[in-house]
Order: structure tokens, then C-alpha cells, then sequence
């Protein structure tokens, strides 16, 4: 590849060698966050409970409404 026209060998090689530099550090970043999200992965599933462990729970019911007290109700009135 030859250079373009307003940079000279030596700002060329400067350039070339800085991307190549960028070009592996990327990979590597690359193959860290894969590393990572294979030991996430790992980690998740050695965490999965069974499903006779998870208690049963009612989410049907509503939660209790608090009453607002007399003194309340009268205000604004």
C-alpha cells in the first residue's frame, strides 16, 4: 500500500505501525471479554437453583391498603 499523497515514508510507517498496534489491542480486549463472559457463564450456571429450592409464593394477592387516619380525610375540606 503505498502512501497518500500528503505524508511521507516515515509518517506512513508512523501510521501503519499505530494501526497494527490498535488492531491487536482490540483482539486482545476482545479475547478478555469473551474470557469474561465464558466465566460469567460458568458462574450463572453453577449459581441456578433447582426448582424444588424456590418457595412457592402467592403473587396473586394484593398487599393490605394502609387507611388513612381521621385527621386526614378531613383535611382540604
Amino acid at each position: 500500500m503505498t502512501p497518500p499523497p500528503h505524508e511521507n515514508a516515515a509518517e506512513w510507517a508512523e501510521a501503519r505501525r499505530r494501526q497494527t498496534e490498535h488492531d491487536d489491542l482490540m483482539a486482545l480486549l476482545a479475547d478478555r471479554d469473551a474470557e469474561m463472559e465464558h466465566d460469567l457463564s460458568v458462574a450463572c450456571g453453577a449459581c441456578e437453583l433447582d426448582s424444588h429450592q424456590v418457595p412457592e409464593t402467592d403473587f396473586t394477592r394484593r398487599p393490605a391498603q394502609r387507611h388513612r387516619s381521621a385527621s386526614r380525610r378531613s383535611r382540604g375540606r
